[in-house]
């Protein structure tokens, strides 16, 4: 599972990435390659356009916990408010 990667340096100090949204990409600045730390301690510099290709179930499968690449639909968008089915009291904005 990807742990860390490196990020796009832009005006916020956001340490987020996530494939689905292009404003969380991770950074491509080694020759269109991002440095990637995953869970088990190991490293890799994969190119980014594989890291975030939807269409690689491989690659997809390794964003998550549990290696299974899950379908686009089984993901739900942050919409800024708690997360579904979770009251604002569990799920507060600091």
């Amino acid at each position: 599972m990807i742990a860390i990667a490196e990020t796009v340096a832009d005006t916020t100090f956001d340490g987020s990435i996530d494939p689905r949204n292009p404003r969380e990409w991770p950074s491509r600045r080694h020759n269109g390659r991002t440095m990637t730390i995953f869970a088990d301690g190991h490293a890799e510099s994969p190119l980014r356009r594989d890291l975030v290709n939807p269409n690689d179930n491989a690659w997809r499968a390794r964003w998550n916990n549990d290696n299974n690449p899950d379908l686009p639909t089984t993901w739900t968008a942050d919409t800024g408010g708690p997360a579904p089915g979770v009251s604002l009291a569990d799920d507060p904005i600091f």
